[in-house]
């Protein structure tokens, strides 16, 4: 099952050590498997979540895998355990687009108005991506940015493990798109540093300033579903 939905080559998996299981196989005791995932009756998807469950099952299944002892070491395993199986074909596979994003001041606060900050972000053409400005962890990203392969976005606050409240109307304006040749598309925005509202992230406009931000990338290209990369970073804030 694992094998099954991993080694689709359109997936196109990025770190694979940690998510594609069909290059870093475990022999475990079925007592040690959830039974909820031994009587699943259909194929793990991330696609599908558990009544009563925040996380998609492919997550769930993952973190499961992951908990899971081996019965082998690496004393025990050879090539078709430590590599990719032999009817891998690994052109089909390329690393997705990291999102990323940059701050760059325009104009700076004054008795009357906030500063005002451009602010640019880039992802996988291809695939929904995300950018949760201020944030660590999914918990605390109140204020999201989300694209999806169509160029549409949206802002929303996030859940620790899905979507939160959509915020309406949104603070980042101006949105220009476009896509590069190596299918990435980079979008730019103007939002102003501070807005007094519940939620709402507020941009330190201080010199040398680094902004926290959390990005993710989906294997689905209209829907926001679950993630196959993440991560946390912080950018400076430009001049």
């Amino acid at each position: 099952m694992w094998r099954g939905l991993y080694h689709k080559p359109n997936i196109n998996f990025g770190n694979v050590e940690k998510y594609y299981a069909g290059w870093t196989r475990k022999l475990v005791k079925c007592s040690d498997v959830p039974q909820w995932l031994l009587n699943a009756k259909h194929i793990i998807s991330g696609m599908t979540v558990n009544k009563n469950q925040t996380e998609s099952e492919m997550e769930m299944a993952l973190q499961a895998w992951l908990r899971l002892d081996s019965l082998l070491n690496e004393s025990m395993l050879n090539a078709s355990f430590t590599g990719p199986p032999d009817d891998y074909n690994t052109s089909y596979v390329s690393q997705p687009e990291i999102p990323k994003v940059s701050v760059r001041m325009l104009s700076n606060e004054t008795d009357k108005m906030p500063a005002l900050l451009e602010i640019t972000i880039w992802g996988p053409a291809n695939r929904w991506f995300g950018i949760g400005f201020g944030a660590t962890n999914m918990a605390d990203a109140n204020d999201t940015l989300l694209v999806t392969s169509d160029g549409d976005v949206s802002e929303t606050a996030l859940k620790q493990y899905g979507l939160g409240k959509s915020i309406s109307p949104m603070s980042f304006k101006g949105k220009s798109k476009h896509v590069y040749v190596n299918n990435t598309r980079g979008m730019t925005f103007r939002r102003n540093a501070t807005i007094g509202l519940p939620g709402r992230y507020n941009f330190s406009i201080l010199k040398g300033a680094f902004i926290p931000y959390i990005w993710a990338s989906g294997m689905d290209s209209g829907t926001i579903a679950s993630h196959v990369v993440s991560g946390a970073s912080t950018t400076p804030l430009l001049d």
